[in-house]
């Protein structure tokens, strides 16, 4: 099966529903440690009922890819994710309204460390966001990714926007 990431993964729900419903083997990462613990119960929990395999690891969306690869000498705790190795990205981003965010500092490093940890052959990252011109912008002065869709979300009365992103050719 595919290799499934969540890298902003918070209490595990999309991990544990791609390995619910998918044959797959799905990662939730996040950088609480507080959020984390609540992701290992949650699958712990779910187990019995996956027809996938989930794990849950302590690693920060900007720093996915080995040491060196995305210009960081940090190596994420338990390893980092191999270059390539994920066939499908689907993060929820924070949208300010629990957890700070520094999108300005932070999104780029994150779009890096997607970069290199996506197949280059196929895969597919798909980000929730509370707006969109600032990724586009991003995108659009680099080459490693290409915006290949956006669509408007209404969640809860919040618009929002599903990026969909892959290695540009």
């Amino acid at each position: 099966g595919d290799v499934v990431l969540d890298p902003m993964g918070g209490s595990g729900t999309v991990a544990i529903e791609a390995a619910y419903h998918f044959n797959v083997d799905a990662t939730s990462s996040d950088n609480d440690r507080e959020t984390t613990s609540a992701a290992v119960q949650a699958v712990v929990e779910a187990r019995p009922h996956l027809v996938g395999r989930c794990v849950v690891r302590d690693l920060d969306a900007t720093k996915l890819a080995p040491s060196g690869e995305n210009g960081h000498e940090e190596v994420c705790e338990g390893g980092p994710i191999p270059r390539g190795s994920v066939d499908r990205i689907v993060a929820d981003t924070p949208f300010g309204q629990r957890c700070r965010w520094d999108v300005r500092r932070e999104l780029p490093l994150v779009l890096e460390s997607i970069g290199h940890v996506l197949n280059p052959s196929g895969g597919r990252a798909v980000l929730l966001m509370k707006g969109y011109r600032r990724l586009e912008g991003l995108v659009a002065d680099q080459t490693r990714l290409r915006l290949v869709e956006r669509r408007e979300v209404n969640i809860g009365g919040y618009l929002c926007y599903a990026l969909v992103l892959a290695h540009a050719k």
